[in-house]
Formats: C-alpha cells, sequence, structure tokens
C-alpha cells in the first residue's frame, strides 16, 4: 500500500505549549592541534554516565578517533585518543553503542592501510581493547566504517563501505563480532555495475541481523534501489528486498530500525521525477512492504528522510529534511509525521527560530510517545545555533531549544539520547573560529509528562555511610508512589521497590558485594534525587 502525501493536506496547527527543558550543563572537547573537533554520537549507561565519540585533533594532523566518558554532571572522566598516520585519511568515530553490561563500542575509521573499519570496546574504566577490520588480505584501499549494534548476547554486528580490489568500486562489508572483537562471520557484497552505499544496520535483541544499503538493481529497475538484506545464523543470505520509487529512478536507504517480530522500518529518499522525495515503509520478517509513505515538500525540492522509530501507541514516526516554501521563501524544514499502518495521522514542519530553515540529524523517543529531534538551524545573523524540537504523539510542539556555544559561530547538534532519568543529552560541534571547533556536549533537564516543566533533582541521603546490614534513605521531598533503584558502578540494578510516600526507607544491604554504589529515587510528579554510598 503505497501513500502519496500531497503537500496541501494533512497538517496540523500547532503551538508552543510547554516551558524549554533548562541547560543543566555544557562541556567542550578541544584537541591540542587546531581543527574542527566534532561529536557524532552519544549514549548513556545505566547511572547516567554519558560516552561521546567523533573527531579531535588531539595528537595527529589527521584527527582522533575520540571517545570521552562523563559523569552525570559533565565532569571528564576519560579521553580515548585513537589514531593511525596514514595520509589522506581522517581518524573517526562514527557510532557508539551499550551493551546490557553496560560495556560501550565505538565504530568509526582509523587511518591504517588507506583507511580501515575500526572498533573500540571501553569499560568503565576506559578501553579495552581496539581492532582494525581489513577485508582483503591481499590488498588494501580506502575503507570506512558505518553503522553498528549489539544483540542480547553481546555479539557484534557492524557495517562498512570498502573499496573493492576487483574494479575499485564501492562495496558494503558486513562483519559479525565476538565480545573480545573476533571475526565471526563477514561478507563483502557488491551489486552489479555499481558502487553500493551501505546505510545501516540493526539486530534484534535473539541476533536476527538486517543491512541497509543502496545498490544498483542489475535484474530489476537497472538503476540504484533500496535493499534490505537479512543475514542467516551462517551469514548466507535469507532474503534480499528492493525497493523501487515511483520514478524508477536513483533511491537510497538512510536509517534502518527493526522490532521484537523482526519487522523492519526503513526510511530514506526516492525518486519521485524531478526531484527526489521522503520515503518511510515498513517490511515484514521476509521483506515484504506492508506500506510506504512518499513526501514531497511545497519547494519540489530534494527530500530526504533521516530517521524512523515507532511510538508507545505503535505509530510510526519519521523525521526528515525537506525543502518547503515559508513566507514565500524556499528554506530547508524538518518535517516530521507519524503514520499508523500507512496513513498518515499528522505532519508537522519546523523552520527554526528566525522561520530561515533547520535539518534534523537524529531523533528519539521516549516512553509516553514523546518525539526529540536535534539538529541545526539558519538565523537572521548569518550563523547556525543547534536545535531540538519535541512534539508529543499527537502532533502539538511541546518546545523547542536553540543553543549558542556562545561565541556567535555556528554550533550545531549531531546526536541524542535520554538518560535514566529522561534528561536529554546533546552532543555535536562548536566552533571557537574560521578553522577550528569542539566537540560540544550539553544536558538538559527532564521533562513531566505531559506538563513540560523541569523536574527538580535534589540528593538523597543514605545512612550510615559506608553501610554494612542496614541502609537508610531519607525520602523527604518525594511524594505519591515512589519508586527506588540501586546501581554498582557497572550500571548493573541491584535492588528495586515502589514505595507510598515515607519519611525514611530502611533496606538490607548485607548480601551486597562491598563497593560503591548510587541510589535514585522518583516519584510520580517527576522528582528525582541521588545518593551515593559505599558498602563495606
Amino acid at each position: 500500500m503505497k501513500t502519496k502525501l500531497t503537500a496541501a493536506l494533512f497538517f496540523i496547527t500547532t503551538i508552543v505549549v510547554a516551558q524549554a527543558p533548562q541547560k543543566l550543563w555544557e562541556t567542550f572537547l578541544d584537541g591540542n592541534l587546531t581543527g574542527k573537533d566534532v561529536a557524532n554520537s552519544v549514549v548513556s549507561d545505566a547511572v547516567g554516565n554519558i560516552f561521546v565519540t567523533g573527531t579531535s585533533y588531539q595528537t595527529v594532523s589527521n584527527g582522533n578517533f575520540t571517545t570521552v566518558k562523563y559523569d552525570a554532571d559533565g565532569v571528564q572522566q576519560w579521553a580515548d585518543y585513537y589514531n593511525g598516520t596514514a595520509s589522506g585519511v581522517t581518524n573517526r568515530g562514527k557510532k557508539i553503542v551499550l551493551d546490557k553490561w553496560q560495556n560501550v563500542y565505538a565504530l568509526g575509521t582509523v587511518a591504517l592501510h588507506a583507511g580501515d573499519i575500526a572498533i573500540v570496546k571501553y569499560n568503565q574504566n576506559g578501553k579495552s581493547w581496539s581492532h582494525n577490520y581489513e577485508p582483503y588480505w591481499f590488498g588494501s584501499d580506502a575503507d570506512f566504517g558505518v553503522d553498528i549494534a549489539v544483540d542480547s548476547s553481546g555479539y557484534l554486528y557492524a557495517c562498512g563501505q570498502v573499496t573493492s580490489l576487483s574494479g575499485n568500486l564501492w562495496d558494503m562489508y558486513t562483519m559479525k563480532c565476538d565480545t573480545a572483537g573476533v571475526k565471526i562471520y563477514e561478507e563483502n557484497f557488491s551489486s552489479a555495475s555499481g558502487d553500493d552505499y551501505p546505510a545501516g544496520v540493526a539486530v534484534t535483541a535473539g541476533g536476527n541481523f538486517f543491512a541497509l544499503t543502496s545498490s544498483f538493481d542489475f535484474f530489476g529497475s537497472a538503476t540504484y534501489d533500496i535493499f534490505t538484506i537479512n543475514y542467516l545464523s551462517n551469514w548466507n543470505h535469507n532474503w534480499e528486498s528492493k525497493y523501487s520509487g515511483e520514478g524508477n529512478g536513483v533511491d537510497y536507504g538512510t536509517f534502518i530500525k527493526v522490532d521484537d517480530a523482526s519487522n523492519q522500518y526503513v526510511c530514506g529518499t526516492v525518486d519521485g521525477g524531478p526531484d527526489n522525495d521522503m520515503v518511510a515503509m515498513k517490511q515484514n520478517q521476509y521483506g515484504t512492504t506492508l506500506w510506504d509513505v512518499i513526501y514531497n515538500g511545497t519547494a519540489n525540492g530534494n527530500d530526504t528522510a533521516v530517521s524512523v522509530a515507532w511510538l508507545s501507541n505503535d505509530f510510526v514516526v519519521v523525521t526528515g529534511k525537506c525543502k518547503e516554501i515559508n513566507n514565500s521563501v524556499t528554506v530547508n524544514a524538518i518535517v516530521t509525521m507519524v503514520i499508523d499502518n500507512g496513513t498518515i495521522v499528522w505532519t508537522n514542519k519546523f523552520y527554526g527560530t528566525d522561520g530561515l530553515g533547520a535539518l534534523p540529524t537524529q531523533m528519539v523517543t521516549d516512553d509516553a510517545g514523546n518525539i526529540y529531534i536535534c539538529g541545526y538551524e539558519s538565523l537572521s545573523d548569518g550563523t547556525k545555533n543547534g536545535c531540538i524540537v519535541s512534539y508529543d504523539m499527537n502532533g502539538n510542539v511541546l518546545w523547542n531549544i536553540s543553543y549558542d556555544g556562545g561565541i556567535n559561530l555556528d554550533d550545531k547538534f549531531n546526536a541524542l539520547t535520554l538518560d535514566m532519568n529522561n534528561d536529554l543529552i546533546a552532543t555535536g560541534q562548536t566552533f571557537t573560529s574560521t578553522t577550528s571547533a569542539n566537540m560540544l556536549t550539553v544536558k538538559f533537564g527532564n521533562i513531566a509528562t505531559g506538563i513540560g516543566e523541569p523536574v527538580s533533582h535534589s540528593t538523597l541521603t543514605a545512612y550510615p555511610n559506608p553501610a554494612r546490614d542496614k541502609l537508610n534513605i531519607n525520602l523527604v521531598g518525594l511524594q505519591g508512589k515512589i519508586k527506588l533503584r540501586i546501581f554498582d558502578l557497572t550500571g548493573k540494578l541491584v535492588f528495586s521497590s515502589s514505595e507510598n510516600a515515607k519519611a525514611a526507607l530502611q533496606i538490607d544491604v548485607e548480601k551486597f558485594v562491598n563497593g560503591m554504589y548510587l541510589v535514585n529515587a522518583a516519584d510520580a510528579s517527576g522528582n528525582i534525587a541521588f545518593a551515593k554510598w559505599v558498602k563495606e
């Protein structure tokens, strides 16, 4: 079922109905050398630590594959600067993921040979190992990492773009690795008569793996189509799904996500005749397209979806960058739509604070179905600010943020995530001169569901500290139903309970392993309190 969204229909009128979250802190990482440092991906662990990966110009002129850990207060815990020295190749962290044991894996490119795919593993204390992957034992050419995912058993799934040594075309390279980074399976996927452009990977908790690429469909449309490949456990193809847009021209995938039932949610751009249009689709476990939605912006320019997800009501949300006419001027817009089984429920456009245009880079959603999209916007003074816009699942604008690094130069958010308290962490780049920029990370406070006001953060009292047998926790200030959780420093949840409001709670900690723990208490009003204590 194909839905073509015409520009005049399905748009809703909304107003900002809530206060934007407060900025809790911001931090900058500036390499020792002059260069345009940039953060590309961010995750937060079970206790609120933040891990960011990207490029900083720290020790070599072609940059370092840089990964940084911050605690929940934005204090840097460590930074790792991985690099090779091959000329003409930038060392770069591209994507970072977290496994259930709170290990962190960063994928990118390292300047070895002519450029290799690289994965670096970190525990809470820093680097565990790093590996570069060269697809061909008999030669070397330019290769770079694109995306990475991890399943519930800790296996890694990654894709990259590699140079074929038989014809010098780009191919998609996929691999599965164990927790030590040792390759279990690999494939160099090459379609006929053209380059292959990998866009992403997705895996279910049980290890059902999918890769997304744009490849030449020699025996089908005779042009570039969106390919989804499902792999068997022995790395043979289970199936290949090929999607071609209406214009039978060049189509590209940009993002893939899967649910527990192995349905795939894919988005990208398709040929719409004189221009390209934004597309989103759902495919079942066999790769059959269940529905697709195509959108053409009012300015009839090139439109591209950048991210897709599903909401708590099982609707699907997609966001993209589209050419729109605003006040008789063509500008870029962040276009977001929610889809119910191929039917557009609502669509909204964000033109930026000054109405001069905005572009999205990533989208996340929370358990309540709220939508958060980061990117950057154009301002009337000619500079750019980082931006975040938020909608509820009904399409109402909750708030938007315009972020200025303070030097009146360009700022950009490339990625964002939600921590355990639904605080927002955004990361990207802030320029300090025309030739230099810093890696940027900003934390914004939580928004109480349905209200949009910043929640209260406070400190719990936990005593005695250290504790041996019994631990008392003061809960004064929290109201109604209270959820209490205790984590060890690896992020493992070791205790959880729900309590009615009371002045204090006593729990038995005699069997806890000696060490430091973190207590997190939250009430139904969104008030959150923290404490650290030591078991001895």
